[in-house]
């Protein structure tokens, strides 16, 4: 009886105290309502849904995807080797198949601040970046980074960036300290560097997320330098499910039909185009479609004209600006992407796109 009364004041703590995490991606272009108690949980669809301070180790939930009303019912049992947890992130992958609810357990993993940056500050040339210009790297621009386009012109990388441009994205992630922008410096770099396996997880070490990895990685990968060492990319990832997800898709990234998507060499299909612009048009602000757009463009690739299309979902120039920087790298008509800038209504916007083309040799 003893032991018995031992082992349950041992286990109350953490019943009564746990708190945990659940992410939910969404990552197919498609947007998601999540219930609890039938009560919403984002007052918008949204591609992704995190759902904090969870006490509860079986969590009910609904799932709706926007433009349909059937509301799919899930279970959750946030729990590790069957005992409950504490500041637990859990993270699941959700898909509509045929109407049907595709739910991904992608692993769970402790709740931890965002580790320090790796390269040591010491590396990095200081004086440049004093004056917004960090050397072929980048360029501060109102507080922003507007990115160089170091690739080389036959489109095949043969040798890394410079390590100092490692450098340079450690000093970013510091002065600019948020996730999202940590995430879009790793982004941007990888579109417009070539870079080593060694660099790739360097970069990835400054984030915490294996989906966010992962997109990262398959973004990444053909401007790696070095890919038959791909096996050294599992190294970031923490979880089995996730290097099942890599290995799936090494397993295919060398066929040409793969090769073919991730160059752009020809924009994806109007219907395809249709409803992510369909998407976009119900969000309610700016701001949430170019966070929306930043989560699935590389799943695309746009014409001059669908960029166009896409762009005039939104009303203010300084989210058009931001978005059209991103596109570019998935445009399958980067000659001509000038004419992209008769999307801006203000000379002051127009000035800072074609500031950006010109980083990009165009």
């Amino acid at each position: 009886m003893r032991r018995f009364y031992a082992c349950l004041i041992a286990v109350l703590p953490v019943l009564c105290f746990a708190q945990n995490t659940v992410r939910l991606l969404c990552d197919d272009g498609n947007l998601i309502k999540v219930y609890r108690n039938d009560r919403p949980l984002n007052k918008t669809p949204q591609a992704g849904v995190s759902l904090e301070n969870i006490k509860d180790d079986t969590l009910y939930l609904k799932i709706e995807f926007e433009g349909s009303s059937a509301r799919h019912g899930v279970t959750l049992y946030l729990l590790r080797k069957g005992r409950p947890v504490d500041s637990t992130e859990f993270n699941y992958r959700v898909r509509l198949h045929k109407k049907n609810l595709l739910l991904q357990y992608m692993g769970a993993y402790p709740q931890q601040d965002l580790p320090a940056t790796i390269v040591p500050e010491k590396k990095q040339p200081a004086d440049s970046s004093r004056a917004g210009q960090y050397g072929r790297y980048c360029e501060l621009q109102n507080g922003e980074p507007v990115y160089y386009n170091n690739l080389p012109a036959a489109g095949t990388c043969s040798r890394a960036m410079p390590d100092e441009f490692l450098g340079y994205a450690a000093q970013l992630i510091k002065k600019l300290n948020s996730h999202r922008a940590t995430y879009g410096i790793i982004e941007n770099t990888l579109n417009n560097n070539c870079v080593s396996t060694e660099q790739l997880n360097t970069l990835l070490g400054n984030l915490e997320d294996d989906l966010e990895r992962l997109k990262l990685i398959e973004l990444g990968y053909y401007h790696v330098i070095d890919p038959q060492n791909h096996k050294a990319l599992v190294r970031p990832l923490r979880l089995d499910a996730s290097h099942r997800e890599l290995e799936r898709f090494l397993a295919h990234a060398g066929d040409q039909n793969s090769r073919l998507a991730a160059s752009c060499a020809s924009p994806s299909p109007e219907e395809e185009i249709r409803k992510l612009s369909d998407n976009l048009a119900a969000l309610m602000s700016d701001g949430q479609r170019a966070n929306y757009i930043e989560s699935v463009y590389s799943n695309y690739c746009f014409s001059i004209r669908q960029v166009l299309s896409l762009l005039q979902k939104f009303v203010h120039d300084r989210e058009k600006l931001q978005v059209a920087r991103l596109l570019y790298f998935k445009c399958s008509e980067k000659a001509g992407y000038s004419e992209v800038s008769k999307a801006f209504s203000y000379p002051q916007y127009i000035k800072e796109f074609q500031d950006f083309l010109e980083k990009q040799g165009k």
